[in-house]
C-alpha cells in the first residue's frame, strides 16, 4: 500500500498548494460563480458567518469540524483525542448548534451538495478536511427553505477552492508532531484561458495520546473546469476518502488491544453547469455520494445519495430579485449485522422561490417558501423571511423568522428502535440582531438574540433491548451571540466571539457558554497567532446517565516563517496551559502537544 501511495505521487507529480499563499500569482478566471447565491444566503440568514480557511486559527488538525470549537461561538463538537472522530454510537464528532445536538438536526454541504450518511442521516465528520477548502458558510438556525430536510438547526456549507494559477503549479504541506502525528497533503493544478484542473492527495496519521486510539485517513480528489463561453462553465468534481479510527474506551473501562474501531470509505462525484448573464445567473448540477462503513462488532452498511439541483436568479429591476429552484434526492442503502437490517430507497423533491426587494430606500425585505414532497410524508410547506433596516451606510438592524424540518432517517424507521409511525421534527427560529462597520470596515461588530421552539423531536425510549424511537414533545432554546473583528493595520487581525444558550432541556455535548479570542500578527517574514477558547457549563453524560457540567479554558499558539518565496515553515502548539478537560465523559483530552512542518509552492 505504501509503495502504491508513493507510485501515485510520482506518477501524477502531485503537490499541494495551501490557500494562504506566500507568493503572488495571476489567477485564472474560471470558477464556479456564485455571487448572487452567496448574497441570497446571507440576506436570508443575517447572522451567517463566512469563514475563509486561510483566516482560521488551525490547531494542526486537518479536519474542518475539529477547528470549529476554536473559531465559531455557538457551534461545539465533541472529541476524545487530538485526531479522528469515528462513526456509530461510540464515536465523537457530535456537533451542537445553539444547543441542538441531534446528529441529524444539521447538515453539511460541499459546494451545495449534501454530504451525509444515507441510512443514518448524519454528517461523517472525518470526511471534511481543510486542504481543498477555501471557505465555510455557517448558518446557525433553520435553513430548510434552500437546503431542505435535515437543515433543522443549521448548515455548514464548505466551498472548495476553485481559483487556479495559470500554467502548471505544484506544492506540498508536510508536518510531524506529538503522538507520532504526521500529515502529508499534495496538490497539482493547471490553468489556461478555458480549462483548469486540480488534483489533491493526502495521507494523515496519528497514534493519538492514549493506547488503542490510532487514526488513519487517506484521500484523493480531482476537479476539472471548462469555460464553454463567456456565460457558461462546466465543473466536474470527484473525491474518495478513507478513514479508520480506534476507540480507546473510557479511562476506567478501556478497550484493550485495538479491539474497538470504525472504518469507512466515502466517495462523491458531481457535474455542474453554471451560467452568468447580465440580468440572471444560475447553477444546474447532478451529484452522487456513496459510503461503505464497517464496525468492530460486525456491522456493515453501504449507502448512497443521488440528486439533481437547479437554481436561477433573475434581476427583475435594480431593487427586485427573484430566485427559483428545485432539488431532488434519492437516498438509501443496506445494512446488516448478524442479519439483514435494511435494504431501502426513498426519494423527495422540493420547489422553492425567494424574492428580494427594497420596500423603502433603507428597508430590505426578503421572503421565500418551499413546497417539499416526500415519498412517505407527503407535502411540507416551509416559509422564511427577513427584514433589515439600514440606520446608516455602516449600521443595520434586522428581524428574521425561519422554519426548519427533518424527516426521520431510515435507521430510525427500520433499524435501532424502529418505528414506521414517526413524524418529522419541526422547528421555528425567531431572531433579531445588528451589524456595525466602523472606519471603513476596520472594525466589524455583530450581535443577535434568538428564540427557537420545536415539536415532535425524536428520542429513544425504553430500556435495551426493548427500545423504541418516539416523537417525545417540544424543545425550546434561547440566547444571544456577539462577534467582533478588528484590523488596526494590515499586519494585525483581532477577532472575538461569545455565545450564551439557555436550553429548556439540557443535552450532553452542548455548552451554555462559548467564548473565543483570536489574533494573528505578521511582521515581515514572521507570522504569529494566538487562539483562546473558553467553555462554560458543557453538559456530559456520566456512567450513571446523569448530566454533569464541565468548564475549561484552552490556549493555542502558532508561528510561521517565510524561508523564501517558495517555502513557509510553521509550528503549532496546542493546550499551552496544559488544561485537564474532557468533552466526552471518561475520555480526557491531551495536555500540551505540538505540530511542526513546512509548506511549499512552485
Amino acid at each position: 500500500m505504501k509503495n502504491l501511495f508513493l507510485f501515485v505521487i510520482l506518477l501524477t507529480q502531485i503537490t499541494y498548494s495551501q490557500q494562504d499563499s506566500i507568493k503572488t500569482y495571476e489567477l485564472n478566471e474560471i470558477t464556479v460563480r456564485s455571487g448572487k447565491y452567496k448574497s441570497l444566503i446571507t440576506n436570508l440568514n443575517p447572522s451567517l458567518q463566512s469563514i475563509e480557511i486561510k483566516e482560521v486559527n488551525l490547531t494542526g488538525n486537518k479536519n474542518l469540524i475539529a477547528n470549529l470549537n476554536n473559531n465559531t461561538p455557538g457551534i461545539f463538537v465533541t472529541e476524545y483525542s487530538n485526531n479522528g472522530f469515528g462513526i456509530g454510537q461510540l464515536s465523537a464528532g457530535k456537533l451542537s448548534i445553539r444547543g441542538f445536538n441531534g446528529q441529524q438536526q444539521f447538515i453539511v454541504f460541499i459546494d451545495g451538495h449534501p454530504e451525509y450518511a444515507g441510512i443514518f442521516g448524519h454528517p461523517v465528520a472525518d470526511v471534511y478536511n481543510t486542504d481543498a477548502a477555501s471557505e465555510m458558510l455557517i448558518i446557525k438556525g433553520p435553513s430548510s427553505l434552500i437546503y431542505g430536510s435535515g437543515a433543522l438547526a443549521g448548515v455548514i456549507d464548505i466551498r472548495s477552492s476553485n481559483q487556479v494559477l495559470k500554467g502548471l503549479s505544484f506544492g506540498g504541506d508536510f508536518s510531524y508532531g506529538s503522538f507520532n502525528t504526521y500529515n502529508i497533503a499534495l496538490k497539482s493544478t493547471y490553468g489556461s484561458d478555458f480549462f483548469t484542473s486540480s488534483v489533491n492527495l493526502y495521507n494523515y496519521h496519528s497514534d493519538n495520546h492514549r493506547p488503542s486510539s490510532n487514526y488513519d485517513s487517506k484521500g484523493f480528489g480531482l476537479t476539472l473546469n471548462y469555460k464553454i463561453s463567456k456565460m457558461w462553465s462546466l465543473n466536474f468534481k470527484s473525491n474518495i476518502r478513507y478513514a479508520k479510527v480506534f476507540n480507546p474506551g473510557t479511562v476506567n473501562n478501556p478497550y484493550p488491544n485495538d479491539s474497538v474501531w470504525t472504518e469507512f470509505t466515502r466517495s462523491n462525484i458531481s457535474l455542474t453547469a453554471d451560467n452568468k448573464y447580465k440580468s440572471t445567473e444560475g447553477i444546474y448540477s447532478f451529484y452522487l455520494n456513496t459510503g461503505l462503513h464497517d464496525l468492530f462488532d460486525g456491522f456493515h452498511s453501504t449507502d448512497y445519495i443521488a440528486g439533481l439541483n437547479a437554481r436561477q436568479t433573475f434581476e427583475l429591476s435594480k431593487v427586485i430579485f427573484l430566485t427559483v429552484g428545485n432539488d431532488t434526492r434519492i437516498y438509501g442503502g443496506d445494512a446488516r449485522n448478524m442479519r439483514k437490517l435494511i435494504d431501502t430507497t426513498l426519494y423527495e423533491t422540493g420547489f422553492y422561490f425567494v424574492a428580494e426587494t427594497n420596500l423603502m430606500q433603507n428597508l430590505k425585505f426578503i421572503a421565500g417558501a418551499r413546497l417539499n414532497y416526500h415519498e412517505v410524508y407527503g407535502s411540507e410547506f416551509v416559509p422564511q423571511l427577513s427584514l433589515s433596516y439600514s440606520i446608516s451606510k455602516n449600521a443595520d438592524i434586522y428581524l428574521s423568522s425561519a422554519k426548519g424540518y427533518r424527516n426521520p432517517t431510515l435507521a430510525e424507521f427500520f433499524i435501532f428502535g424502529a418505528n414506521v409511525d414517526l413524524l418529522p421534527e419541526k422547528l421555528w427560529n425567531y431572531e433579531a440582531g445588528f451589524n456595525l462597520n466602523i472606519y471603513e470596515n476596520l472594525i466589524d461588530i455583530s450581535g443577535a438574540f434568538y428564540f427557537s421552539k420545536g415539536k415532535d423531536f425524536i428520542a429513544v425510549t425504553g430500556q435495551f433491548p426493548n427500545i423504541k424511537n418516539q416523537n417525545v414533545g417540544s424543545v425550546q432554546n434561547k440566547g444571544f451571540e456577539l462577534n467582533a473583528k478588528i484590523i488596526p493595520d494590515k499586519s494585525l487581525i483581532i477577532s472575538a466571539g461569545f455565545n450564551y444558550t439557555d436550553m429548556k432541556n439540557n443535552i450532553a455535548g452542548s455548552p451554555e457558554l462559548h467564548g473565543i479570542f483570536n489574533t494573528n500578527y505578521t511582521l515581515n517574514r514572521f507570522q504569529i497567532g494566538l487562539n483562546l477558547v473558553a467553555i462554560g457549563n458543557l453538559y456530559l453524560l456520566n456512567n450513571s446517565n446523569e448530566l454533569i457540567k464541565e468548564d475549561f479554558l484552552l490556549l493555542n499558539a502558532s508561528a510561521g516563517f517565510n524561508l523564501n518565496k517558495n517555502i513557509n515553515l510553521y509550528l503549532k502548539i496546542n493546550n499551552l496551559l496544559d488544561t485537564e478537560y474532557q468533552t466526552v465523559f471518561g475520555y480526557p483530552m491531551p495536555g500540551i502537544y505540538f505540530l511542526a512542518g513546512f509548506k511549499t509552492e512552485f
